[in-house]
């Protein structure tokens, strides 16, 4: 059995999720809660991939990508599962300032609920 695809199979692949964006799978916008919902997607489907034996360093670095990303859901479950919400990355960023960045205000609302400082300094 030949199992290469034809030219017209190989574009029909590229060209119908341009054409017909229904056809990709599209999480609800309650999923993204305000960030986007294809890279909040990917991420909550990444911290599923996280065990429990998962270190802080693990939860933080998801935190760091959430809060820029504005995925406010995922967020709430890593500050559960024991992320630090003040947290500092190689470039001494925190979470707070990496939403700030982004522009994602209900990821800075979370952040402060969650007792982010706003006086972070480098």
């Amino acid at each position: 059995m030949n199992t290469a695809r034809s030219p017209v199979a190989a574009l029909a692949c590229i060209l119908v999720p341009l054409v017909a964006p229904t056809y990709l799978p599209f999480p609800s916008p309650a999923a993204a809660a305000g960030g986007n919902p294809f890279v909040c997607r990917d991420l909550a489907a990444e911290r599923q991939t996280l065990t429990r034996e998962a270190t802080v360093r693990d939860l933080n670095f998801m935190l760091f990508k959430a809060a820029k990303s504005g995925c406010t859901e995922l967020m709430e479950q890593l500050l559960v599962a024991g992320a630090a919400v003040e947290a500092r990355d190689r470039f001494a960023n925190t979470p707070l300032t990496l939403a700030a960045a982004a522009g994602q205000d209900a990821a800075i609302a979370l952040l402060l609920d969650a007792g982010a400082r706003i006086d972070h300094r480098k």
